[in-house]
């Protein structure tokens, strides 16, 4: 389809492709999103790195204190797979649309990375049916990374946060489309969640 344009003050006249100006939206939101997603998985990498730096002896932690290999595209992989599901509820870029745009953020996501990245996508989407063990696998990529794995309290310690890290990448996505009710909904399960992890457990009975 053909659009035209009409400048009446200073005379120009401009024809384009409306299915050209789709695609420069639509990588223009995925970039934006993209760039959103790289801050949410490093500011969850330094917490989940603080919170067990803190409670893990010295001689079990690997002394890996950067994101990267294994673990940043784990993250990457479940963040591709998150988006996938979330804007199947939400309609914020057309059917015929999503697949472009889905594409478009991959490569700003994972560059040269995509497809090894793309695997992990693949293995969160075959658990999503277990949403522990859906939570439990993204953790063991990033807890392994930072302590030893002969350490499972370091994978559950993780697992208890992977919701966290679920909010704030469907959060980036939702302020990207200006969905205000869905924000207002992301804060408050962000909000509600720490609280839940930072609540002392109960005493245990005699």
């Amino acid at each position: 389809m053909r659009y035209s344009y009409f400048n009446s003050n200073i005379g120009l006249r401009w024809e384009g492709d409306l299915g050209f100006l789709t695609s420069i939206r639509l990588h223009a939101h995925a970039k934006k999103i993209a760039m959103g997603f790289d801050l949410v998985r490093q500011r969850y990498f330094n917490d989940v790195l603080r919170n067990i730096e803190s409670q893990a002896a010295r001689e079990d932690l690997t002394g890996r204190r950067t994101l990267e290999g294994e673990a940043d595209l784990a993250l990457k992989g479940y963040q591709m797979f998150l988006l996938s599901f979330f804007m199947a509820g939400h309609k914020y870029v057309k059917d015929g649309d999503f697949q472009e745009f889905a594409g478009h953020l991959a490569i700003a996501l994972c560059g040269m990375d995509l497809t090894e990245a793309q695997r992990y996508q693949v293995r969160f989407h075959e658990s999503r049916n277990d949403l522990t063990a859906l939570m439990y696998s993204v953790a063991v990529f990033l807890a392994d990374h930072i302590i030893s794995a002969e350490e499972p309290a370091g994978r559950l310690l993780t697992a208890r946060s992977v919701p966290l890290f679920t909010f704030a990448t469907q959060l980036e996505i939702a302020k990207e489309f200006a969905d205000r009710q869905t924000i207002v909904v992301l804060q408050r399960q962000i909000e509600e969640t720490l609280e839940s992890l930072t609540r002392p457990a109960p005493a245990r009975r005699s």
